[in-house]
């Protein structure tokens, strides 16, 4: 195989890594194109790729890696996934449980473990002996599982590795949000702290969530919310449009939040705006939200239905300024600033509330309700004063939110929780 070839596939080997897990990121074309071409070379010169198609996607990578990884090894120069020739530590090898289709998951566990450096990681949605048994220095899950907590410690006394607890939101909702009944109802709260007080260790977003952990596990980490800036589906590319979108993404868990706009957009329109949404799913309180967002339907308003978590940031192509309202309460200051972080990767300013999470960053922040309409006039009629502050909201974040950053920082992390794991073990014998 010429080197060129090699090292590609060695510098995009977490793609195969993913495939391995079950799963595939929205890959870019070029990405794809250059897949296509090494798979006709030394596979099938027929061979053409369904490049919209996530199965046919991940078949040629297993395909290719699969071939890629049967020649003689010293064609291999850069194992990834499993070196074992040339280990000479003993390997950090994690296993993340969430759900393929869990935007938390997506964020806390399934990108940062797959883009960290490591030995070995399985994700999966199943947590049982039969799992277990493969071997695992560290088990990563976010918040908690539906399984009793009893049994997770005795699996973890029982195989011997480490639990990271992940937690990205408060345990205590407020009264009028969408879950708060399920909470009550399902004891959910003191399931979570459980979780957290057995974790070895404990991983959050920000301080004022790890001053709110620390009470129930005191070995706890920050580890921000961040993206891979310029990579994958976090590319700065765009939709044109000949009007400015007015943009917002989220659940309908945010319908108290959208509510604050209700009355600040009816004054949009007599600007040059278009509302897109995104998010959509069918019910009532996403209808609502509509409502709220689009002045009651009298605003032009376009909305794109949810998205899977590896293409969720398409819609944000469709936009050029972000409106991030949220109520202050104590539940919403312990959410993570992902909205801004999302709205960066595209080179867009951000319109916030002035609230926790989202203090202290270059947004325009509004004060008061008449603010929504001072900023959207301001940055709708000045395009070098949106892309001026588009491109310092995007430098500020890739600065401090940069994904590979802050996975040197998880790696470290879990690095001493293994050390740790593997001194007791020597100790025990």
């Amino acid at each position: 195989m010429e080197q060129e070839h090699k090292d590609y596939l060695e510098q995009n080997i977490a793609n195969y890594h993913m495939v391995q897990n079950g799963y595939i990121r929205n890959l870019d074309i070029h990405l794809l194109n250059m897949y296509e071409h090494i798979y006709r070379k030394y596979l099938d010169p027929q061979y053409v790729m369904t490049k919209w198609c996530s199965s046919c996607v991940m078949d040629c990578v297993q395909r290719l890696y699969t071939y890629y990884l049967s020649l003689p090894q010293e064609v291999v120069q850069n194992l990834v996934q499993e070196p074992k020739k040339k280990r000479q530590t003993k390997e950090m090898r994690i296993l993340g449980i969430t759900q393929s289709f869990s935007g938390v998951g997506w964020h806390r566990i399934m990108m940062p473990l797959t883009l960290m450096e490591k030995d070995y990681c399985l994700i999966t949605d199943v947590l049982n002996e039969e799992v277990l048994e493969r071997g695992f220095d560290i088990v990563v899950i976010n918040r908690m599982l539906q399984i009793d907590v009893k049994q997770i410690e005795e699996w973890k006394n029982k195989y011997n590795f480490k639990l990271v607890i992940d937690n990205d939101d408060y345990w205590k909702l407020d009264p009028n949000h969408v879950l708060y009944e399920r909470y009550t109802k399902g004891n959910v709260t003191n399931k979570i702290l459980d979780y957290l007080r057995l974790g070895d260790i404990a991983t959050v977003t920000h301080e004022r969530l790890a001053e709110e952990v620390y009470q129930y596990n005191p070995n706890v980490h920050i580890l921000p919310n961040a993206l891979p800036y310029g990579e994958e589906q976090y590319l700065g590319k765009k939709i044109d449009s000949d009007v400015v979108r007015l943009f917002w993404s989220g659940s309908d868990t945010h319908q108290h939040d959208l509510k604050i706009l209700k009355e600040p957009v009816k004054r949009f329109n007599n600007l040059p705006v278009k509302m897109v949404m995104a998010g959509y799913v069918e019910n009532q309180v996403w209808n609502t939200m509509a409502f709220y967002f689009s002045a009651g339907r009298k605003l032009d308003t376009k909305i794109y239905r949810y998205n899977e978590v590896t293409r969720y940031m398409e819609a944000y192509g469709d936009s050029d300024i972000s409106l991030i309202p949220l109520v202050d309460s104590k539940f919403n200051g312990m959410k993570s600033n992902l909205k801004i972080l999302e709205t960066a990767s595209k080179g867009n300013p951000a319109i916030v509330s002035n609230v926790h999470p989202y203090k202290d960053m270059p947004v325009f922040y509004v004060n008061k309700q008449t603010d929504w309409y001072k900023w959207v006039k301001l940055l709708a009629n000045d395009k070098a004063l949106r892309e001026d502050s588009g491109r310092e909201l995007f430098n500020y974040c890739n600065t401090h939110f940069n994904l590979h950053v802050i996975n040197k920082q998880r790696q470290s992390i879990y690095k001493k929780v293994c050390q740790l794991s593997n001194a007791q073990t020597e100790n025990s014998k």
